[in-house]
């Protein structure tokens, strides 16, 4: 990796770890380093850090490290952030253990754990993915259990699929889990 590339390196990580919302020590985990040398790097010492662990850095943060310019000074493009994002998306399946169920008054709503995957079948139980809301049809923005834009729940719980639905959340958590 270039001198030039790898200077502008920790103010683009440190950009990214914060819009993610990613603490240093959750990062250095993530990487394998110590939370201190992620302080240091962030402050600026380069050194601080090894190239093998940038480049770890760069996969956890989704920065794509070849859209950069050898410049000296920093410059940070969306163009080194942005293409590696992934989609939103949940299983559609209720019964998948990527949906993770809760009860909210007389309602149950999922939310997804994250584990489903990101192409266009679940990694867990191979259902279709939701990536759109089926009650208003844009496009998910934010992981949750509801809408973004019209707050319906993404995925609805059967009438009448149990008559003990607090046994069944129950459950159902559990297996999520364990996932």
């Amino acid at each position: 990796m270039k001198q030039e590339i790898l200077k502008q390196l920790p103010k683009l990580i440190r950009a990214a770890r914060l819009e993610q919302g990613i603490t240093q020590i959750d990062l250095a985990n993530k990487v394998g380093c110590k939370q201190s040398a992620i302080s240091m790097m962030e402050g600026g010492r380069v050194e601080a850090i090894a190239e093998a662990t940038y480049e770890k850095l760069a996969e956890v943060l989704n920065i794509n490290i070849s859209a950069l310019t050898p410049v000296s000074a920093p410059i940070i493009t969306a163009a080194a952030i942005a293409p590696l994002k992934p989609e939103v998306a949940m299983c559609a399946n209720f019964q998948c253990p990527s949906n993770k169920p809760y009860i909210v008054g007389s309602d149950i709503y999922f939310m997804p754990t994250g584990k489903s995957g990101f192409s266009n079948r679940c990694a867990i139980c191979g259902e279709i993915l939701i990536k759109v809301c089926p009650h208003c049809g844009v496009k998910l923005q934010t992981p949750g259990g509801c809408c973004g834009h019209c707050g319906k729940p993404l995925l609805e719980f059967p009438e009448g699929y149990t008559e003990d639905v607090v046994g069944w959340v129950e459950q159902a958590r559990i297996q999520s889990e364990q996932l």
